[in-house]
């Protein structure tokens, strides 16, 4: 893991503090507040029978339910071991002589692009804009002539959508001449009211790529379950050919499985947490200027004081958030908060008024 640094990091913290696990309250990975859909554990408990044999090679069962899911032809679909491994595999399939990254970004893109020996450029957004991905930006981007653009949407770690004429340029473009692979990171696009996936698209759009991410939407990270979807067939084939045996599990298998069946789940999540965001928004207004978001979790500035005695106030009551400095793309100064359920939002607004008081 080329120097980066992620959040969620709540066994050291509890190993540290002496803590039960539950009692640490993670603001530093943005997981669905709504916690694990019901009658998931006992899924897990009836696979328990089929862990004596080994898993299917390549996650055959899943791939095909989640290309039904998708309404996408089978060989569109390859599940990974979540999103990150399949980003490192794709850039070792691509290797791009000339790859951009739109940023503020996930510094794994960078990593897996450095680690396929690909050099690297970065798109910066600019915070007088909000840290949207303009139309004229994506122009300029485009006037440089890259091989490979990446991008995630919702933008991680903004929270901010992609403009739809902004990725209507993009799409439009990389199909023109020999184009361009335009790779779209959806990890967080369940989490918002207005759906503005590509996936939808793939079947016309040949160049372009879309990861998603079931272990966010589900909170279920441990387990690591994702997918990427492509309309170009030669693309997954070779995903398919150069895929290690069993990189999914039994089960994460059947986990998956139970989770494409959960439609009220899905659809109970992007308005529970907008709510919970617009509460978290307004309590910590306060203490920090916070940028527009679409996803489960807001960045932003603190408007006084330095950021580590903040950061240790909280950690010493159990407290985790995200420290951006570092992130590609973004100043130092900046912090990120998941979108929590209301006892833990609570408890940190009580936390930040004992700091501030």
């Amino acid at each position: 893991m080329p120097g980066a640094v992620h959040g969620g990091r709540v066994q050291e913290a509890a190993r540290r503090l002496n803590l039960p696990l539950e009692k640490i309250a993670d603001f530093s990975a943005n997981i669905n507040p709504l916690g694990q859909p019901e009658g998931l554990r006992e899924v897990l408990v009836s696979a328990m029978d089929s862990i004596g044999h080994y898993p299917e090679i390549g996650a055959e069962s899943l791939t095909a339910a989640l290309a039904k899911s998708a309404d996408l032809p089978l060989s569109a679909v390859v599940a990974g071991s979540g999103s990150t491994p399949l980003i490192y595999q794709l850039a070792r399939l691509l290797r791009p002589k000339k790859a951009v990254v739109v940023a503020p970004a996930f510094a794994e893109y960078g990593a897996a692009l450095t680690l396929a020996g690909c050099p690297v450029e970065y798109c910066r957004c600019a915070e007088e804009d909000d840290f949207l991905f303009l139309p004229a930006k994506a122009r300029a981007l485009l006037a440089t002539k890259p091989d490979c653009v990446i991008l995630a949407n919702p933008a991680n770690p903004t929270g901010q959508l992609v403009p739809p004429e902004t990725m209507e340029l993009l799409l439009t473009a990389s199909g023109i001449g020999d184009g361009f692979r335009l790779v779209i990171d959806e990890a967080f696009m369940d989490f918002c009211l207005e759906k503005r996936s590509v996936e939808p698209l793939l079947r016309e759009r040949p160049k372009a790529i879309v990861l998603k991410s079931l272990t966010k939407i589900f909170a279920v990270p441990g387990l690591r379950l994702g997918y990427l979807a492509s309309g170009d067939g030669a693309l997954t084939d070779a995903f398919r050919e150069n895929a290690e045996p069993w990189s999914i599990n039994t089960l994460a298998q059947a986990a998956g499985l139970y989770f494409l069946t959960l439609r009220d789940f899905l659809a109970q999540t992007p308005s529970y947490t907008a709510d919970l965001r617009q509460r978290l928004l307004a309590g910590v207004a306060p203490y920090l200027t916070a940028f527009p978001s679409a996803a489960n979790f807001i960045m932003g500035r603190l408007q006084k004081g330095a950021k580590r005695p903040l950061i240790d106030h909280l950690f010493e009551r159990g407290i985790l958030i995200r420290d951006l400095d570092g992130m590609p793309g973004l100043a130092d100064g900046y912090l990120r908060l998941a979108v929590r359920p209301p006892d833990q939002i609570n408890r940190l607004l009580e936390a930040l008024k004992e700091f501030y008081a």
